[in-house]
């Protein structure tokens, strides 16, 4: 098991490298880089109108999203489908 960790360019917090996710944000029409942990990307997927799956630098999959759509009337990944213990409604 190796001790690698990163540093979320969002959250600023420290996690293990494995949970490293890339996403390419579309920034005032300048395409950035922004290395985050899964709860910052599950975060920026629900505020983002367009995502399309994309190639990483570093990781197989990345998420490429347009900064300019946005819209906050969403649930995140990790409500959808749970009841209010958490579980998921599949068996």
């Amino acid at each position: 098991m190796s001790d690698a960790t990163f540093t979320c360019e969002r959250c600023g917090k420290e996690h293990p490298a494995s949970e490293k996710k890339e996403v390419f944000v579309d920034e005032g029409g300048r395409e950035v880089k922004k290395t985050v942990c899964p709860s910052c990307l599950d975060e920026i997927l629900n505020q983002a109108d367009q995502a399309v799956g994309v190639e990483g630098d570093e990781k197989r999959a990345a998420v490429a999203v347009d900064e300019a759509a946005r819209s906050t009337d969403r649930e995140t990944y990790g409500e959808r489908g749970e009841d209010s213990t958490g579980a998921s409604p599949r068996t």
